[in-house]
């Protein structure tokens, strides 16, 4: 039988989606595959205090993200038509606890494995392994998608391991290679931001608008820039270091916070050395508050957002 080469191109035309037409937003984004991966910790970004809801009830949380590149078999980058690598990403989101029972204790105790490392900013670049899971959820426009997490479903517990494996062969522990960072590392201290701190988190562009299939605006365009955006839109932004930099509040000559707090409230440099709001919050923060913070899920392309 000679194979109709016509009919099967008129068979899928008929039955795909028209390539004349540009997708919005993350258009047919695929989350990374489910189970073993090879990670790279590729940013830290402390955005501050924010008011939510958790179980009905209203509850402030000191948020912070951090961001982790896959690799590995299942998980290679995306290759663009100029070369360009895009690598999967995803994003971990935790209020900053330092109780024995909050996940960014716990995260921090299983990433700082060779016990080298005082705060998480000392293990950007590290390289790990993990396990991914997914899990579904309701977009704005009602529809259904799907997120890529570490969280494991059944415990709770963020599955982000150091980065070895057990040989199957002779029982010992080896060593995973995990690939190099493609993705430039980024960082935000609150208490210890400077202007270029600050420069390197910015997210150029714009998510467009999407529409449903009645011409109506589902999901308003926004920036990309959502990591300044909340910043800026802390509860505890104000009179702190990054907003009196950006603010001018005082000409210092210098990028140091200290510095800048001080003159800011017209004292001098010792005197302001006292302990911060977020450090303050690590220690006060209640066990049971921070297993599941009241995050927005928006559904946007991680590819897309450095």
């Amino acid at each position: 039988m000679t194979f109709d080469i016509q009919a099967a191109v008129e068979q899928a035309a008929a039955q795909s989606v028209d390539m004349n037409v540009a997708q919005k937003g993350g258009g047919d984004y695929v989350p990374p595959a489910e189970g073993f991966t090879r990670l790279r910790f590729v940013a830290y970004v402390e955005l501050g205090k924010h008011e939510g809801e958790f179980k009905g009830k209203k509850k402030t949380v000191d948020e912070v993200e951090l961001v982790f590149e896959l690799s590995g078999p299942k998980h290679e980058p995306k290759k663009m038509d100029d070369g360009t690598l895009i690598p999967h990403r995803i994003t971990v989101q935790l209020g900053k606890y330092l109780n024995e029972k909050a996940g960014f204790f716990k995260l921090f105790k299983a990433m700082n494995y060779e016990g080298t490392a005082k705060i998480f900013a000392q293990l950007l670049g590290k390289e790990f392994t993990g396990k991914v899971y997914h899990r579904k959820f309701k977009r704005a426009d009602g529809t259904e998608g799907v997120i890529a997490t570490f969280k494991n479903p059944d415990s709770g517990v963020i599955d982000i391991r150091p980065p070895f494996v057990e040989d199957a062969e002779t029982g010992e522990s080896r060593r995973v290679q995990v690939a190099p960072a493609i993705t430039p590392l980024k960082l935000f201290l609150w208490d210890m931001a400077s202007k270029d701190m600050w420069a390197s988190i910015f997210i150029e562009g714009e998510y467009e608008a999407r529409n449903n299939d009645k011409g109506e605006v589902t999901s308003p365009a926004k920036s990309k820039n959502k990591w300044q955006e909340k910043i800026k839109a802390a509860i505890n932004f104000k009179g702190s270091p990054i907003a009196n930099l950006l603010e001018g509040a005082v000409d210092v000559g210098t990028d140091n916070p200290k510095e800048v707090a001080a003159k800011a409230k017209g004292k001098s440099a010792p005197a302001a050395e006292q302990p911060s709001q977020t450090e303050a919050a690590a220690d006060t923060g209640s066990a049971s508050d921070d297993t599941d913070p009241p995050f927005d899920v928006d559904g946007d392309d991680p590819l897309a957002q450095f």
